[in-house]
């Protein structure tokens, strides 16, 4: 059975929900970790940090079904990151490190094509913030 982007991406947050539940903070600590100039932002209450994920999550799935409009989005939440001082490396960072996250728990017949979708998406990602500046 073929799977399109959607029900890859489904698929493999599925996947990580039933191994690792929210990944929320497996990705703050992986950006913090390569990105230690963020440890400034780390707060107690991270809501903010489920906020972000919420947000890119939503522009997943938009990528995977339009992607023009995702890439839009994007490109606003760049430009809104970068007038808060967020270098363009960290904001990719951002995607990066919730793709490592994610592809981490990937298993079974469809694996190859989850990891194949998330390499393709967030590479298309962080060439559309390279190209707003």
């Amino acid at each position: 059975m073929t799977l399109n982007n959607t029900d890859l991406l489904n698929l493999s947050l599925e996947q990580t929900a039933s191994t690792l539940g929210d990944p929320t903070n497996a990705v703050f600590e992986l950006l913090y970790q390569r990105h230690p100039d963020l440890e400034a932002f780390r707060r107690e209450d991270n809501q903010w940090q489920h906020y972000m994920i919420q947000e890119i999550l939503q522009n997943l799935m938009e990528m995977a079904e339009n992607p023009d409009t995702a890439l839009a989005i994007i490109r606003d939440m760049t430009l809104h990151h970068q007038m808060i001082g967020l270098e363009t490396d960290t904001f990719k960072g951002m995607y990066r490190a919730l793709q490592d996250v994610i592809v981490a728990q990937l298993t079974g017949p469809h694996r190859d094509e989850m990891v194949g979708l998330w390499d393709g998406v967030v590479e298309r990602i962080c060439k559309n913030v390279d190209a707003a500046f």
